[in-house]
């Protein structure tokens, strides 16, 4: 590779890095070449991306950025995976090809939000609930109070009916007429 062809990939990586939300480091030693193809629609298909390159310029590119302190995990065959739009559904994939790719592919660390993640914080943070399924709970401790209200405005009506109906049995089948 010439000195151009690194001096941009260096300047590629480094705008990759400052879009991205979260940046994940993996080791994906012994995986097939449809494995990776797999692992890379996932996260593209989730608003990220996965980048092998050489350690060496792949710190040259964390320099400058929040994601400078995820250096130390640049050893060996390393996959920085970027995440853009939803930083936990990329934590998410990472974390199941982790679990189900167990010797092959593992995490090494990351950084969200200028925090570092060690192994299993990025884990952790796979298993937070997504942005819709938060928004559903809070939609849901929102309507409790209202449900609630609905209900004991119409119990006394139904308190009545209800007795209606019980005395309209004790009284039998004739009682109506």
């Amino acid at each position: 590779m010439r000195r151009q062809e690194k001096t941009e990939l260096v300047a590629e990586l480094g705008e990759k890095l400052r879009a991205a939300k979260v940046a994940l480091l993996a080791r994906y030693q012994g995986l097939t070449v449809a494995q990776t193809n797999q692992l890379r629609r996932e996260i593209r298909s989730a608003g990220g991306e996965c980048k092998v390159t050489k350690n060496t310029l792949a710190k040259r590119a964390l320099a400058d950025t929040p994601y400078q302190a995820s250096e130390r995990w640049l050893e060996g065959q390393t996959a920085l995976v970027f995440g853009y739009d939803d930083p936990l559904a990329i934590a998410k994939i990472v974390a199941k090809w982790a679990e189900t790719e167990t010797g092959k592919f593992w995490i090494k660390g990351g950084v969200f939000e200028g925090e570092v993640l060690e192994p299993n914080a990025v884990v952790a943070l796979s298993k937070v609930p997504s942005k819709e399924a938060l928004r559903a709970r809070l939609l849901g401790v929102l309507q409790a109070p209202a449900q609630q209200l609905v209900r004991l405005l119409a119990e006394p009506g139904a308190q009545l009916a209800r007795l209606m109906s019980s005395r309209k049995d004790q009284l039998g089948p004739d009682a109506g007429s």
